[in-house]
């Protein structure tokens, strides 16, 4: 089974997530960007 990959590009619109953060409450994405700007960054862990 090959996992479908999509393509952001600038200006698309960011899927609906849930996101916990390091305390482990979870946060709708669409709830934190109603009270301004919103920085997602995606780190890898090599190692």
């Amino acid at each position: 089974m090959t996992a479908a990959k999509t393509r952001w590009q600038i200006g698309d619109t960011a899927p609906d997530l849930t996101m916990t953060d390091i305390h482990g409450v979870a946060h709708e994405l669409q709830t934190v960007w109603q009270h301004g700007g919103l920085v997602i960054s995606f780190l890898r862990h090599f190692g």
